[in-house]
């Protein structure tokens, strides 16, 4: 009867240890799986992110460049010269500023 368990007892450490293998498998096997989906998951919304942020640089520098562009342009109308053309002067506008700092004032000098 000792042998008769002896060998029970193998047998079931035997099946003990199969099971546990093929379990150890197939939760190594489940864990590499679920990695690699949350991997790729992760990286397609941080991929999804780089590209809206880099997005949202271009078009914030071509609205800066627009602002910037408007705003030379009405520096540039407002400080342009309007003195009377008149004949025989050219007119030579002085390099001094107004108070505001924006527009030219002079006398036409005849040259």
């Amino acid at each position: 009867m000792d042998q008769h368990k002896k060998r029970r007892l193998r047998r079931w450490t035997l099946n003990v240890r199969r099971r546990r293998d093929r379990v150890l498998t197939l939760l190594g096997s489940i864990i590499t799986f679920i990695t690699f989906i949350v991997k790729e998951g992760i990286g397609e919304n941080l991929k999804d992110q780089v590209s809206s942020i880099e997005t949202a640089q271009n078009l914030y520098a071509i609205r800066d460049d627009i602002a910037m562009s408007t705003n030379r342009a009405a520096i540039s109308q407002s400080s342009a010269p309007t003195l009377p053309p008149s004949k025989g002067y050219m007119t030579i506008i002085g390099s001094r500023f107004n108070q505001t700092g924006s527009e030219y004032y002079g006398r036409p000098k005849q040259i």
